[in-house]
């Protein structure tokens, strides 16, 4: 039987000689013997022989049916280790290959978990970290949270945009199309439970700019104020309460103005009501806080003042109070009005304007829902009525 263990004569024709045959060193072995072939027992009865021929480099393995057989499946304990075109190599004392047998390709690792002593390397330029060329699929960034259990904190989510993500919620997303989705931010902070989305940024004790933007084309050069290429800042009013200041930088480049401008666009036709009620493409809101409650402005309270820089000094120069009063700051000035239509009857208003007379003789212009009473045929008197502190009083005037 090929392959079969059998016991041979010392000299070839003749008979087995008990002594001398059994003890002989060249006369036990294998039909078809080759040098490096192994003995194995194929049954309880018989001894076989496993060629060694044409396996230079593959791994001794048992078949499923308990026979010692070159290749097949290598096993570490129950992990089987297939080893078809592989090749695994020491590099030098720091690294490990798996390449194909060839040794020119590196193979891919696929493992449930990796874990690394001391960090993650990139041996080559331009390598990548991919996610499974599945839809959707996504591989996450996880690290501890003290106390609790491993979180994740960052993402790469495919999808028809795919995108990387951080926070657990994925608040943030930068997305492969370039377009970025911040969601909920904070800076400073980690909550506001007035907002629902949006941008909270706490500045902490800091009493400098909270907000600043900036222009390359900029340079005002008032660096006592902010940085020359500052065009807009935003900060507090004051260190320690609060308040808020909205400043304008511009240079003496282009016209002279401009440096502060609140503009207001509207889609429709403005509201004309002339009463408490009325609004205005641009409206200005204030109100007093009483505890955690919005709350009336006391009784002659300012809500709105003009100032400006005068003799190095900061002058407030007009002043609104709560029930419509004006203060001006025109002590021996008075008041200066632009060139107005003549004088005419406009209901439920009142005005005051400037008129030219004559070039160079400018008067005053008053507008009236009422004419002035005009004296008897003749007269050359009229009166104008005019309410003061709440008494009616007949204003002579002369033609």
């Amino acid at each position: 039987m090929a392959d079969e263990f059998e016991h041979r004569p010392t000299v070839t024709g003749t008979t087995l000689q008990r002594v001398v045959d059994w003890e002989a060193t060249n006369v036990h072995r294998f039909d078809s013997q080759a040098i490096g072939d192994l003995m194995y027992a194929p049954s309880a009865a018989q001894l076989g022989r496993l060629g060694i021929g044409g396996t230079a480099g593959m791994a001794l393995t048992v078949s499923a049916g308990g026979i010692p057989q070159w290749g097949g499946d290598v096993y570490i304990g129950a992990n089987k280790i297939l080893t078809t075109d592989l090749l695994l190599r020491q590099g030098d004392a720091n690294t490990f290959y798996i390449r194909n047998s060839a040794d020119d390709t590196f193979k891919y690792l696929y493992l449930s978990r990796l874990y690394f002593l001391s960090g993650l390397f990139c041996n080559t330029n331009a390598s990548t970290l991919d996610a499974s060329a599945n839809d959707d699929d996504y591989f996450t960034f996880r690290a501890k949270d003290n106390g609790a259990a491993i979180a994740e904190v960052a993402r790469l989510q495919g999808a028809a945009d795919p995108y990387f993500s951080m926070g657990g919620t994925q608040e943030f997303k930068f997305y492969e199309s370039g377009y970025a989705d911040f969601g909920m931010t904070y800076i400073g902070d980690t909550s506001n439970v007035d907002m629902t989305l949006g941008l909270t940024i706490n500045q902490g004790a800091a009493d400098d700019e909270i907000l600043s933007f900036k222009s390359s084309d900029v340079a005002h050069g008032a660096t006592s104020l902010t940085e020359t290429d500052t065009y807009g800042a935003v900060k507090k009013a004051e260190n320690a309460s609060g308040g808020l200041v909205l400043q304008g930088f511009k240079s003496a480049v282009g016209v002279a103005g401009y440096a502060f401008n609140l503009q207001g666009y509207l889609a429709e036709n403005v509201d004309t009501t002339k009463s408490t009620a009325g609004i205005s493409i641009i409206y200005f809101y204030a109100a007093q806080t009483s505890g955690a409650n919005i709350a009336d402005v006391v009784a002659d309270g300012n809500i709105f003042s003009i100032g400006a820089r005068v003799g190095a000094a900061n002058l407030t120069q007009l002043i609104l109070d709560e029930d419509g009063d004006l203060w001006l700051n025109a002590s021996g000035k008075g008041l200066t009005f632009a060139s107005s239509a003549a004088s005419a009857l406009v209901a439920d208003e009142v005005s005051l304007g400037g008129v030219d007379l004559a070039p160079g003789e400018r008067s005053l212009a008053i507008s009236q829902e009422n004419p002035v009473v005009v004296a008897a045929a003749g007269a050359s008197d009229n009166y104008l009525p005019v309410q003061i502190n709440g008494a009616t009083f007949k204003l002579l005037l002369h033609s």
